[in-house]
C-alpha cells in the first residue's frame, strides 16, 4: 500500500473490506 502513511484512507479501505466480507457471509449464508 503506497499510502499507508494516511491513516484515515487505511481506515476507511479496512472499514470498506469489513463491510464487503459481511456482504459476502451473508449473501453465502442466504443460500
Amino acid at each position: 500500500m503506497p499510502n499507508a502513511r494516511s491513516a484515515p484512507d487505511a481506515k476507511l479501505l479496512s472499514f470498506e473490506t469489513s463491510i464487503n466480507e459481511a456482504e459476502v457471509f451473508l449473501r453465502l449464508s442466504i443460500k
